[in-house]
């Protein structure tokens, strides 16, 4: 991955795009337009949304964690990921993510595996960083199922 480091006023600002951080922005934005809606809140919501599923995802709805690469599949970027799309009313997308995350990194031990590269699996259930997220991720799920 490329990364710029800009310097300005003696702070360091590095600009890279991944997957979660980019979801957190659209998904904190959504979350303001429901309170205020607002013309530029919404377009910006459209675009934001449009380059999150064509640069952070593959072919099958997989998490990239960054633009320009997919490792390391990491269960924070499946748990936003699912958030952002159950918020833009996207539900069908969610529980794609969310059951590639099941065959990817689910233990059948009742957690999720915090990260996998081509070469090894980070197995650690990580409470706050990953499985938190995610447990919060299907709870929005199965509360959404619930209104229908």
């Amino acid at each position: 991955m490329k990364e710029t480091i800009l310097i300005k006023k003696n702070i360091c600002y590095k600009k890279w795009t991944d997957n979660f951080h980019t979801g957190y922005n659209l998904w904190a934005l959504m979350r303001i337009n429901k309170i205020k809606k607002n013309n530029i809140i919404e377009n910006s919501i459209d675009i934001g949304l449009e380059f999150y599923l064509k640069n952070l995802f593959d072919n099958y709805m997989l998490p990239n964690y960054y633009t320009d690469k997919i490792y390391p599949i990491d269960i924070h970027s499946f748990a936003v990921s699912m958030l952002v799309l159950l918020e833009s009313g996207n539900k069908a997308l969610s529980k794609k993510i969310y059951n590639n995350a099941k065959n990817l990194l689910y233990s059948n031990n009742g957690y999720f595996y915090f990260r996998k590269t081509p070469f090894w699996v980070n197995r650690i259930p990580y409470m706050r960083w990953s499985n938190a997220w995610m447990f919060y991720a299907l709870t929005e799920i199965e509360k959404n199922e619930n209104m229908d």
